[in-house]
């Protein structure tokens, strides 16, 4: 009789530590797209402010033209 009680603890236990990694699986799986979208915000907001990007208020021409002789030249 007690090693049924036994198997049943042993049971148990099993499904916790089952319960307890799906769980955790499923908070990092919440942060990781959370993290990617806040990366994904930045880099549109870099982009946005980006001094090749003819929208930006820091749109500057002559150095988009300068590096552009610099890449054509190393190539």
């Amino acid at each position: 009789m007690n090693d049924i009680y036994i198997f049943a603890l042993i049971g148990i236990a099993f499904v916790a530590v089952f319960v307890w990694q799906r769980r955790k699986a499923r908070e990092e799986k919440a942060t990781d797209a959370a993290e990617r979208a806040e990366a994904e915000r930045r880099a549109r907001e870099d982009y946005a402010n980006h001094y090749a990007n003819p929208d930006s208020p820091n749109y500057d021409p002559e150095r988009v033209a300068r590096e552009e002789a610099e890449n054509q030249a190393e190539e």
